[in-house]
């Protein structure tokens, strides 16, 4: 016993075969030129609306581009900038540091030296 569908596909030329192959043969409208050659024309025109939807969003991309490479250049002289001032300020800071270690180490100094000639006087 064979099904419509089998009966179908066997009686079908191979074109209409591969149609058939997608659908059970229940509402199966035929595909004439005339509706292959509408759906080609949409399938086209589809593909050209695509392009051009690429290309301006190409022509986007390159304007942003180079507004992020602009962007980027202004921030890394800023940041440039900024660092050169964080240097100087930390040279400061070690200068500030060497000095005060130095006036701890005299401070120490005269106290072992005061505390020295007290010590001999004494003697």
């Amino acid at each position: 016993m064979t099904t419509a569908f089998q009966r179908n596909y066997i009686q079908r030329p191979q074109t209409t075969r591969l149609i058939l192959l997608w659908h059970d043969g229940r509402g199966v409208e035929a595909w004439t030129d005339e509706r292959l050659d509408d759906l080609n024309a949409k399938v086209d025109d589809l593909g050209r609306r695509v392009d051009v939807g690429f290309n301006e969003l190409r022509g986007e991309m390159r304007e942003l581009r180079g507004e992020l490479r602009g962007a980027m250049g202004e921030l890394r002289g800023e940041l440039k900038e900024e660092m050169r001032e964080l240097r100087g300020e930390m040279m400061k800071m070690q200068r500030a540091i060497v000095q005060l270690g130095a006036a701890i180490f005299l401070a120490l100094a005269g106290v072992v030296a005061t505390q020295t000639i007290l010590i001999v006087t004494q003697l």
